[in-house]
């Protein structure tokens, strides 16, 4: 045997279809596949959040991590969805008599060169712009690449924001996506606090507030979404925050260290997740919403008013049915008074009610009722023109409707597709919408797009924290939400971006496995 070579297992150790981390010394653990009677190895763990992949879900020469739903091949390791920003390391195996044999670790091949005269803008520093910059670069082109950004920092992840990093216990040097060394290596020009006021597409260029611009020969709009600020007596009061950027989070974290009370206005995900992750012994947190129940128009009833009895449970005040009428105040908040009647006291207060896509910029172009850019099944604006995330209303392939969509994994996806776009593939935005919330200890994961439903089926034990809850339209399954049931649901994942869903009346029958239509599937 080489001295390079090492017995990690023996071909019995694995049954037909599993997956195993396998433990080694002096290097990262292996994850080891058989499938069909072949065996496969690649990192152990996935690339995103460490999540451990042999608790994943494997379909079709496909790895699903079962966290947050990045997905992988596994003979090359490429990454095919994120949120994950690379690929997995693959290894070299062999098997002698009964032994599996490590190799060394496979040299990832070099893809063609291309574009090396071309100037690609991406305007918006998010998630999207970010992915895309990131494909273009490992699809192999060479020409130039800038992110605009209004934003003051790289790249980062915003998720966090409202999670970890507003707890306090997050390091924040670990909220940037990449560091520093990678856009230096991979020859991406980031141009942070520039606001673009205008794109000129007959010239092909970007405008900036200053009034220079610069020429593009294609332009992605990445702008995301920014938080609405209602029409409300004394909003411009201070100690009234909005959260979206870390400049939000940083100045939220600052007064929070000092306040006592704390109002947070809306039950939205990033109302829930503030109100949580702000909540402690020294503080009292209310929150005000209009609706009954929090998540009633995304999760539904029995889920929301499960999660508003954990958050209750540990001090959260809630004030549903209700809605502000005034902020008081000399300059500096002091209370807020609801329209029922109520003043709170009010050392700040959080606006979480919700966000609009930013487009002003782009005056002269098709845009949607709510002011997000209209797009073809390309993700394509105009001619050389392209939009992806929190700003592109597009064509959802399963319903033949028009969607947009604010989710982190969503708005990466379409980054990634939009830059093979921008590079001739003609690939449709074919995905299933996806994110994951985590929220008074429950951790779930919602697969599908559900703008509305007549029907819920809930499959498990809720008050237990363990069940998928599946949202029905006229018969047919548009979405699911899962706690405790990571591995369905990325099967689910699979058997709806494969129209292959069971219909409900299936689905209540208790003779009806999601494992066993996933054999149907070869999987």
């Amino acid at each position: 045997m080489h001295e390079n070579e090492i017995i990690i297992a023996r071909i019995d150790d694995l049954d037909e279809g599993q997956m195993k981390a396998v433990r080694r010394d002096g290097g990262p653990d292996i994850l080891l596949i058989r499938k069909d009677d072949r065996y496969y190895a690649t990192e152990a763990y996935c690339t995103h959040y460490g999540a451990p992949l042999e608790t994943g879900f494997l379909c079709d020469g496909k790895l699903t991590c079962p966290w947050h739903h990045a997905r992988f091949e596994v003979i090359s390791g490429k990454l095919k969805d994120p949120p994950a920003l690379n690929g997995l390391k693959t290894y070299n195996i062999e098997i002698r008599g009964r032994d599996i044999i490590l190799r060394g670790e496979k040299n990832e091949p070099q893809p063609e060169k291309q574009g090396k005269r071309q100037t690609f803008i991406i305007v918006g520093g998010g998630s999207a712009g970010n992915a895309a910059a990131k494909e273009l670069r490992k699809l192999g082109f060479e020409g130039i690449i800038k992110i605009i950004t209004a934003d003051d920092d790289a790249p980062y992840d915003r998720p966090n924001l409202s999670k970890d990093f507003l707890k306090g216990d997050m390091d924040p040097a670990w909220l940037p996506l990449n560091s520093d060394d990678y856009y230096k290596e991979n020859d991406i020009e980031l141009l942070l606090s520039r606001k673009v006021t205008d794109i000129d597409k007959e010239k092909h260029a970007v405008r900036f507030e200053n009034g220079t611009t610069i020429s593009y020969d294609k332009l992605l709009v990445a702008s995301g979404s920014k938080p609405r600020k209602p029409r409300i007596p004394g909003i411009d009061q201070k100690n009234i925050f909005t959260l979206r950027s870390r400049s939000d989070a940083e100045n939220i974290l600052s007064t929070a260290g000092v306040a006592r009370e704390i109002v947070i206005i809306g039950a939205s995900f990033i109302g829930m997740e503030t109100a949580e992750n702000l909540n402690n012994d020294q503080r009292n947190i209310h929150v005000i919403a209009p609706e009954k129940t929090p998540f009633i128009h995304t999760l539904g009833e029995d889920v929301g008013n499960l999660l508003m009895k954990k958050m209750k449970n540990n001090g959260i005040k809630f004030h549903l049915g209700n809605s502000v009428s005034k902020f008081n105040g000399n300059g500096t908040l002091e209370s807020v008074v609801l329209e029922k009647g109520d003043t709170l006291e009010a050392d700040m207060v959080i606006l979480g009610i919700g966000v609009e896509p930013v487009s002003d910029f782009m005056p002269h172009f098709k845009k949607a009722k709510d002011g997000s850019l209209l797009v073809d099944e390309s993700l394509q604006v105009e001619k050389d023109i392209f939009a992806a995330g929190d700003v592109a209303t597009f064509p959802f392939w399963k319903t033949n409707s028009l969607i947009r969509v604010e989710h982190w994994r969503v708005a990466e996806q379409q980054g990634m597709i939009a830059a093979r776009n921008m590079l001739n593939r003609k690939e449709p935005v074919k995905i299933i919408p996806f994110f994951w919330i985590n929220l008074a200890g429950m951790e779930m994961r919602y697969v599908g797009h559900a703008a509305g439903w007549d029907d819920t089926i809930i499959q498990g034990n809720l008050i237990e924290e363990n069940f998928i809850v599946y949202y029905v339209d006229s018969g047919k399954v548009k979405a699911a939400l899962g706690a405790g049931r990571d591995v369905e649901m990325a099967m689910i994942e699979e058997l709806m971006a494969r129209d292959a869903m069971p219909d409900a009346d299936k689905l209540t029958q208790k003779d009806i496995n999601i494992f066993e239509v996933k054999k149907n599937l070869g999987c």
